[in-house]
């Protein structure tokens, strides 16, 4: 991964702030469009920029990555594509920009320079953990619809996680609070006394997000009983839909 060096305050505009441009006198080279790259704050910064807010007066850090997604020369309109465009200029486009939670001391260079080895494993463990609370927090959402997902193969969520992936969590959470809510009492379905065990159908794509299916205790060959026909209900769905 590449590394790039802009002074500040205009490296911390692009972590914290909204500028998703960065003016250059030369046009990207054609091999780094669509490169993820490293934003480094330079040692001095920009005397004669007028922005303000916080986080920008870190300086000789990596303080952000981001993906140049396109380049174009300034079009002569004084706005032109972003409020952060300047005049004369190629514009050189940012997106997908995720700041660090703590900068990462680096010796910038001019153009596009290469990290050492351990910067380079510092940013890649912070944002192991942003994407860890990215995907922990996320409610997620899994596209049933085409050109994205299908109902039979639910796309991934947009925090990257996949549908199985998902599943497979929840499974291990349902498994473990099954077996942590089992307790002794009369099966509502049999009206036998025994251990009885957590059942709560699971969530189908097409389901309301608001909605809960029921819970219920049962016993432990009425909760079998009830998945198998659970089961066969959803596969019975499925076999119609493909009809």
């Amino acid at each position: 991964m590449k590394a790039l060096t802009v002074r500040q305050p205009y490296a911390g505009a692009i972590a914290h702030q909204t500028k998703r441009v960065e003016n250059r006198t030369w046009k990207l080279p054609a091999k780094h469009e669509g490169a993820r790259i490293l934003i480094h704050a330079a040692a001095k910064p920009d005397k004669w920029a007028t922005v303000y807010g916080p986080n920008l007066d870190v300086y000789g850090a990596i303080v952000a990555v981001a993906t140049i997604t396109g380049c174009h020369f300034d079009n002569g309109n004084q706005v032109c594509c972003s409020y952060w465009a300047q005049t004369d200029c190629y514009h050189w486009e940012l997106a997908d920009v995720v700041a660090l939670p703590e900068p990462v001391p680096a010796k910038g260079a001019l153009g596009f320079w290469t990290p050492k080895d351990d910067v380079l494993a510092a940013v890649e463990a912070q944002l192991a953990e942003v994407a860890r609370w990215k995907t922990f927090l996320c409610k997620h959402s899994f596209p049933c619809q085409p050109p994205h997902g299908s109902i039979f193969r639910p796309g991934p969520c947009a925090c990257g996680i996949t549908y199985s992936q998902h599943e497979a969590e929840l499974r291990r959470q349902e498994e473990a609070l099954i077996v942590g809510s089992s307790h002794d009492g009369q099966c509502p379905d049999c009206n036998r006394t025994q251990r009885l065990y957590r059942f709560q159908p699971p969530t189908q794509p097409w389901d309301e997000p608001d909605f809960e299916p029921l819970v219920t205790f049962l016993c432990t060959d009425c909760f079998n009983a009830a998945v198998d026909s659970h089961n066969a209900m959803i596969n019975g769905l499925f076999e119609e839909a493909a009809r």
